[in-house]
């Protein structure tokens, strides 16, 4: 099951680099428009969060075009706690990188629960 995995995450890789520089751009220009300094640490996280939500949508997406079911153990927490920091930036601006990081732990946690339910159930 691990290196089936690894091949098709390494298979979403375009999707993880596209979205790794939208993260970087948007973190930063997040922090640019409530008025505080752009850091070299907001680019990063922005880079890993879009690298992690493009590498899961780009394996539901390769799993789509082989008429596929794609393993959500794998994916969900990848959605999860991408989506979950890019939503807590965009919601609150202004929290800081721990805090963005601790929620995004909870949304790969639950994202890890719901991804093993529904390949328990499926």
């Amino acid at each position: 099951m691990l290196a089936g995995a690894w091949e098709r995450i390494k298979a979403a890789k375009e999707f993880g680099t596209i979205g790794a520089f939208i993260g970087l751009a948007v973190f930063p220009l997040a922090d640019y428009l409530d008025g505080n300094p752009m850091t070299l640490k907001s680019a990063g996280l922005g880079a890993v969060v879009g690298a992690a939500v493009g590498t899961g949508a780009g394996m539901l997406i390769n799993a789509a075009r082989n008429g596929e079911i794609e393993d959500y153990t794998v994916v969900a927490p990848l959605l999860g706690a991408g989506t979950t920091i890019a939503g807590s930036k965009l919601y609150d601006r202004s929290m800081g990188n721990k805090r963005l990081i601790s929620n995004g732990l909870v949304g790969g946690t639950v994202g890890l629960a719901l991804g093993g339910t529904i390949d328990y159930l499926t």
